[in-house]
This record gives C-alpha cells, sequence and structure tokens, in this order.
C-alpha cells in the first residue's frame, strides 16, 4: 500500500484528495445502508473544510433516486417535456451521447440535467429545454 501524503494545508488539491478518500469509504457505508451516499462541494480555508454530503435512496433497479430525478419527474410537463423522457440518451449537436438525469428547477437557462455516457463522470451538464426537444424525439 502506498504512503498517504498528510496535508497541511487545506486549499482545492487537499479537498479533491479528501472527496476521493471520503467517496471510497461512503461507497462501502452505502453498501451496507442501501443508499448512494458521497461527498458533494466543499467550501474550505486554510485550515478547514466542510463538506456537503449526498444521500439518496436507491430504486429497485438500483438507480439513484436524487432530488433532481423527481423534480423531472414532477415538473417536466411545466417545461413543456414528458416525465419519461428521464434517462433518456441522445446526442447533442456536438454528437457527444448523453442521458438526462434530472432538472435544476431553479436554473431558468438551462435547467436539464445530463451527464456524459462515454466519460461517465458523475459531473453535470445543463442543457436548455429547445436543446432537448430538438434532440430527444
Amino acid at each position: 500500500m502506498g504512503r498517504v501524503k498528510k496535508i497541511k494545508e487545506i486549499d482545492k488539491s487537499a479537498c479533491k484528495l479528501i472527496r476521493q478518500e471520503l467517496n471510497k469509504t461512503l461507497e462501502t457505508l452505502g453498501k451496507k445502508l442501501g443508499l448512494s451516499i458521497s461527498a458533494g462541494n466543499a467550501s474550505f480555508s486554510p485550515e478547514n473544510a466542510t463538506f456537503k454530503l449526498n444521500v439518496a435512496t436507491l430504486a429497485n433497479d438500483g438507480t439513484v433516486k436524487s432530488k433532481e430525478a423527481e423534480s423531472f419527474k414532477n415538473l417536466a410537463t411545466l417545461y413543456g417535456l414528458k416525465p419519461e423522457m428521464l434517462n433518456t440518451t441522445f446526442k447533442s449537436y456536438s454528437g457527444e451521447s448523453f442521458e438526462i438525469i434530472g432538472l435544476a428547477a431553479r436554473s431558468n437557462k438551462y435547467p436539464v440535467l445530463a451527464k456524459n455516457i462515454l466519460s461517465g463522470k458523475t459531473q453535470y451538464f445543463k442543457f436548455p429545454v429547445d436543446q432537448i426537444k430538438a434532440y430527444v424525439k
């Protein structure tokens, strides 16, 4: 096992390392409890950091029931979208494949959240409703 670097001052790279280690531990706890648990955004100073903790239940098929997914199901019709569009895949104008994963109801310009299928990153990509209507048939 490799030697772990001791953190002397908390900065962006330290928070990234801490989040990675937290997520490893939280994944184990999540499996034990039947939940999805992960460390979210952090605010920090050189002396301390505070991480947001994301906890969600799992559907019968193992997918995460996020608040963004629930928002999509409940509010899609207000945006002229169909609730069934959740988890639908589409190709953007650049040819990349995305999957609709939720709705950020407080965002006026880019409320639809999607994830890049090929990259597999947990990073959200935001899309305007008009683009989603054009991409998803």
